[in-house]
């Protein structure tokens, strides 16, 4: 009960009232809280938005965002994910320094997913663009670790990857 001021009397408590009410789209339940898609959906947003998220220096802090499409509306996101999405795979971004976004995100096994990271190093044999643990699996003459001193030291992409170990001693001298 209320008292002739309006507010409520001593030992009365103020009915629960619906923080959104009806027909806000913040109210709008979709019943998928628990569901994977949904957990995914609010790990981006904090990764971009949450400067206590212990990954923030790598997304929100380097400018990355949520496109407004996905932000604003879950199910918009649900319904870009709902038939990629596999427990073996992982969301990943196509280009590294871009935005959460239908057009520039993807599923992908955590192998791939791996590989792009700015802290990837490429090269080029024969035309083909590899990272470095790639190119190390695909010729199998040395490791990925070894081509990344290789190139520390100056070494050109063929060489450090297709000069076999017992070479070095012979390489930066004049050649024949």
């Amino acid at each position: 009960m209320r008292d002739k001021k309006g507010r409520f009397k001593k030992g009365n408590i103020e009915p629960k009232r619906n923080r959104f009410p009806k027909g806000n789209k913040f109210g709008v339940k979709h019943g998928l809280h628990g569901h994977p898609v949904y957990r995914l959906w609010r790990r981006i947003i904090n990764r971009c938005e949450n400067t206590n998220y212990h990954g923030y220096h790598r997304y929100g802090g380097r400018g990355i965002s949520v496109c407004g499409e996905w932000r604003n509306d879950f199910t918009n996101f649900y319904d870009w994910a709902k038939d990629k999405l596999n427990p073996s795979l992982q969301i990943d971004r196509i280009d590294n320094d871009g935005n959460y976004s239908p057009k520039n995100c993807r599923f992908v096994d955590a192998k791939t997913n791996m590989h792009n990271q700015p802290r990837t190093v490429y090269v080029e044999i024969k035309g083909e663009r590899l990272s470095t643990h790639e190119a190390s699996q695909k010729y199998q003459i040395v490791s990925s670790l070894r081509i990344l001193r290789r190139i520390k030291s100056g070494w050109s992409d063929e060489d450090a990857v297709l000069m076999p170990k017992n070479r070095i001693r012979n390489y930066g001298k004049a050649r024949n």
